[in-house]
This record gives C-alpha cells, structure tokens and sequence, in this order.
C-alpha cells in the first residue's frame, strides 16, 4: 500500500506542475520575451546593412551632383542630401535613418558618418582622384552633419565592422582596415 500511496502521490503532483506550467505559460513566455529585449542592447545589424546605407547616400550625392555640379558643404552635407534621397513611399524619418550606422544604434542622434571636409563646395572637376578620394565614411563622430577637416581623422579603431566603410567620390563603396 505505502508504495502506491507514494505512486499516487507523485503522479498528483505532476499533475499539478503540468497544470501550473500550462496556466502560467503566457506569463513565463513574455516575461522571456522582453528579457530577451531588454538583454539584447542594440538591435542585430548584418554590416552589409551599413554598406546599403552608404551606397543610398552615394545615389543621393550623384543627384546632388546632377543638381549642383559641386559637392555639398561640409557642415550640412546631411541636411543637403537627405533632399535627394530618392525614396518616395518611404517617411521621412526612415530616409533620415539611412544616413546612420546600423552598427552605433537607433538612437535619435546617433549617426557615425563624417564628410570629407576636403572636398567640401569644391566643383566636382577640381577633384582629382575621385576612385581615391573618400567622401563620407565611418565615423567616430556621432552627430548629424558629422566631418572631418582633414580625411579619415575620425575613423573608428578599431572599424565598428571589422572594416571601415567608404563611399569614394566617385559612388562606389569600399572597406579598409582600421587605422
């Protein structure tokens, strides 16, 4: 009998953690859920998402250029080119995100490109060396409008994504090591 009685007694009390487990699931699965937010920090990025935004702003600066025949100046390069962004269906908002680092976060003024501040209002024939030449890049500098008196001073080391991203002034996007 005492063998039954603890066969009986364990079998109720899975019963009843079966029971608990099934009526408090929905809590347990959002509480995992928002923990799992919450302990994530930034949200995943792929870095080719950062090579697309580059290589948004890049058609954005070839219409600038197509409009202008210059480039745009240093200290309101974003605020010039976020005209030019060819996104028609797309809020404003989101077209202002993709002159953002996927990689520095989605806070609301965090950036991390920079402008050649070289190459600033000059005609786009009085630069030489357009292939060579970098126009904006990843930035150590996190603001809106972000540049660089001299080329390259604020790139992060090491790179925010093994590399450093460039768009060329010539539109095409490269990678290099950090410096």
């Amino acid at each position: 009998m005492k063998g039954s009685k603890k066969k009986w007694i364990g079998i109720g009390c899975g019963v009843v953690l079966l029971g608990l487990a099934w009526w408090t699931y929905p809590f347990w699965s959002v509480l995992f859920f928002y923990a799992k937010e919450s302990f994530a920090g930034k949200q995943e990025y792929k870095p080719e998402d950062c090579l697309s935004n580059l290589k948004q702003v890049g058609q954005a600066l070839e219409l600038y250029f197509e409009a202008n025949e210059a480039y745009p100046p240093a200290d309101r390069w974003m605020d010039e080119l976020v005209l030019f962004m060819h996104a028609d269906n797309i809020e404003q908002e989101t077209q202002k995100r993709k002159f953002a680092c996927p990689a520095v976060g989605d806070g609301e003024n965090t950036f991390g490109y920079a402008f050649n501040g070289e190459i600033g209002t000059k005609w786009i024939d009085e630069v030489e060396d357009h292939a060579n030449t970098p126009a904006i890049y990843d930035s150590t500098k996190l603001t809106w409008n972000a540049y660089d008196d001299v080329a390259l001073e604020s790139l992060p080391n090491p790179p925010r994504h093994r590399v450093n991203n460039i768009l060329y002034a010539d539109g095409h996007v490269g990678s290099e090591g950090g410096r």
